[in-house]
């Protein structure tokens, strides 16, 4: 089974596109929407909990699955990943879309929280740049992001050496 990562800052349409790729046929999971990751300002994912929801994945026969989220601990548990995304926006587009947010996902809309992703946007862009992390546009409409996504991970695995 290939595990695909993608990440990105606050509003950087990670929920959206998790639920675009599902709706047309990929095995995706939005680790945003469940809110018993989160403690607090913050999400830590639980590496006991990511490695079980992959280990299933893989038991149903899974080929590619595609795990979209946001988590302080994320960096630390990529070694789990075969291939790692970055949602690319700039800080206007977050508060745009922040203030734009109707449903979804509000974890850290306001206040410190959104301080706090604002004051480390560039930092974080940088750590999975420096990671390896495949860079995608996310300031386009969801279908371009998607599309962008699926190409830039094939080519990606497509220009691997082999192990």
């Amino acid at each position: 089974m290939f595990v695909v990562f993608v990440t990105g800052v606050r509003s950087s349409g990670k929920s959206t596109l998790a639920r675009y790729l599902a709706l047309h046929g990929h095995d995706a999971v939005s680790l945003d929407d469940d809110t018993t990751w989160a403690a607090g300002n913050s999400r830590r994912w639980d590496p006991d909990r990511l490695d079980a929801l992959i280990s299933t994945a893989r038991e149903r026969g899974v080929q590619t699955l595609w795990l979209v989220g946001h988590a302080d601990n994320a960096v630390d548990l990529s070694a789990r990943f075969d291939v790692c995304a970055l949602l690319d926006i700039d800080q206007t587009t977050v508060v745009h879309r922040v203030g734009q947010r109707r449903g979804g996902n509000h974890f850290g809309d306001s206040g410190a929280a959104l301080q706090k992703a604002l004051e480390s946007h560039t930092s974080f862009l940088a750590r999975w740049r420096r990671r390896g992390a495949v860079t995608v546009d996310a300031t386009a409409p969801v279908p371009a992001v998607a599309r962008q996504l699926l190409t830039e991970v094939a080519a990606t695995v497509l220009t691997r050496e082999p192990h």
